[in-house]
């Protein structure tokens, strides 16, 4: 069980993390700890599991790269080894086997001047594919990757991000900045001192760079990435809803409402998969995401889904985008 405080602290971390020179004071004095407790909790569940980094979660279009979801059907005597040509894949984030005929479902980010489909194509023949979806987003409804361990309802990520090629422009120093900051950020009492360092600037001034591309939603969110199993969210699934194209908007806002789902994304739909919104919901059991899939489809009046459990987790990192 993780203690109450715990809890606190682990919501402060994903959501509102200080960005000061010493964060973990901020963050003590806001738990009424000190901050040598607030850093031997963190620590405790950094090598717990619970916590897996705290860094920068970016957005990969701002960034010019482009993502697609893509779901392989495999022979499921080849499922393992085809999951870890898969997962070698350095543009590759999050890689599940799912209970569908299209088993192995992983996504896939590269810059925008490279050819997706061609390396989707490529992984396939690694993967020995015989079948599969190209599921690019068209929209983004909600992206929030925290979760609320207290019931308090953390705060969202920006809403409705936006999926055009990234036309941001960086300077020299923001691309350092930026791949710095993706990297895991050390639980010490200050904890920038290194990457400022690194960067040949002072604290303040990075913290002011990183403000700001926090301001201009090149960094969704700067805080801990969580393994959603060690703080009791046992079950996940992913939701593949079928709406009137002309729905799709409102449906969109109306998913991503539902507190426990995490993501709702608009991708892709063709004549042989049909299904054109998504969302990823987390649960402490499959019979309470069964639960929270028919509540949805109530309020909603969405009647045509499919429900797609993780049977096995591949791999599951940050997205890291080199600039």
């Amino acid at each position: 069980m993780i203690e109450q405080i715990d809890r606190k602290l682990l919501n402060l971390l994903q959501a509102n993390f200080p960005l000061a020179e010493r964060p973990f004071q901020v963050l003590a004095e806001q738990l009424g700890l000190t901050e040598t407790e607030v850093l031997e909790r963190a620590t405790r569940m950094k090598t717990e599991g619970i916590i897996r980094h705290i860094s920068a979660f970016c957005d990969a279009r701002k960034l010019n790269y482009k993502t697609t979801l893509v779901a392989l059907h495999v022979l499921q005597s080849y499922l393992d080894k085809a999951a870890d040509a898969i997962s070698k894949h350095p543009g590759v984030s999050h890689n599940y086997s799912r209970n569908h005929y299209y088993n192995l479902w992983f996504t896939l980010a590269m810059p925008h001047s490279s050819n997706l489909v061609k390396e989707v194509h490529s992984l396939m023949r690694q993967a020995r594919s015989d079948d599969f979806l190209i599921l690019p987003a068209l929209k983004v409804f909600k992206l929030n990757t925290a979760f609320d361990l207290t019931g308090e309802s953390l705060p969202d990520s920006r809403p409705l991000l936006s999926l055009q090629p990234g036309n941001y422009q960086l300077s020299v120093m923001d691309k350092a900045i930026v791949n710095q900051i993706q990297e895991e950020l050390p639980l010490v009492e200050r904890p920038f001192d290194g990457w400022a360092a690194s960067l040949g600037l002072e604290v303040p001034a990075l913290l002011t760079h990183l403000k700001q591309l926090k301001e201009d939603g090149v960094v969704r969110r700067f805080g801990a990435g969580l393994t959603h199993q060690a703080v009791g969210l046992t079950s996940n699934a992913m939701i593949c809803w079928q709406v009137p194209a002309e729905q799709t908007e409102d449906m969109g806002r109306r998913l991503a409402a539902f507190h426990w789902v995490s993501h709702c994304y608009e991708r892709l739909a063709s004549t042989e998969w049909a299904f054109n919104l998504y969302t990823m919901i987390h649960q402490d059991t499959s019979e309470a995401c069964r639960q929270a899939v028919a509540k949805m489809s109530l309020e909603t009046g969405i009647n045509h889904y499919l429900i797609l459990f993780t049977l096995k987790e591949y791999k599951k990192t940050k997205g890291k985008y080199i600039v």
